[in-house]
């Protein structure tokens, strides 16, 4: 006959005692290795170690030759010849007599000795200088300064008197330049015993009072 109906679950068992543990398995694959760490920091340096001993110097090389003589320097320019002592005076000359009969030339005699020296005197005040249109003394005799308090004005200062002197002055280069084309003046630096005083100008700015002094080398000369 058919199956009779399914009776009730019946209530579970006690848990059984635990199994015994099975064998290890085989060990896993190395994981992918991580990335670097950063750099630490550099240590400090080390203290230097002591200086080592100083070697022998070697000996000394020889001698190299000795080079060829340099050519001499050019010759400087010749000192200004100084001045001429005066001439003694003249004695007075006799009253003429006739004129006699030539006679016969006599034989020559002995030279007479030299008379003495007549003093020397007083030395006249004698200079010349050479100036750039800046007022740069390009050469000049002993003593002579120059000054350049504004455009074209120049006191020359002699280093004497020269009051009772004659000044020349014209325009010039101090060397082998271009001539300065214009006008130069010359009169005593007023309140300056010492001194004369050169104005320059251009060729047209003197033609009427009041031109415009313009900066002009120049070469000036003291005859006293």
């Amino acid at each position: 006959g058919p199956a009779g109906p399914r009776g009730a679950t019946g209530a579970q068992g006690v848990t059984g005692a635990q199994g015994v543990t099975g064998a290890q398995g085989q060990p896993g694959a190395t994981g992918a290795q991580g990335s670097t760490g950063a750099t630490g920091a550099t240590g400090a340096t080390g203290p230097a170690g002591p200086q080592g001993a100083t070697g022998v110097t070697g000996a000394t090389g020889p001698a190299g030759p000795q080079g060829n003589t340099g050519p001499a320097g050019a010759a400087g320019p010749a000192g200004a010849a100084g001045p001429a002592g005066p001439t003694g005076s003249t004695g007075a000359q006799g009253i003429s007599g006739p004129t006699g009969a030539k006679g016969a030339t006599g034989s020559t005699g002995p030279q007479g000795s030299t008379g003495p020296q007549g003093s020397q005197g007083p030395t006249g005040t004698e200079g010349w200088a050479v100036v750039a249109s800046d007022g740069t003394l390009a050469r000049a005799s002993n003593g002579i300064t120059v000054d350049h308090p504004s455009v074209g004005v120049y006191y020359v200062d002699a280093n004497a008197d020269v009051t009772n002197c004659a000044y020349v002055a014209t325009l010039g280069d101090p060397g082998s330049g271009t001539f300065p084309v214009g006008i130069v003046s010359v009169k005593q630096h007023a309140g300056f015993a010492n001194q004369i005083e050169v104005n320059t100008w251009d060729a047209d700015d003197r033609k009427n009072d009041g031109g415009t002094l313009k900066d002009r080398g120049f070469h000036v000369a003291v005859h006293c």
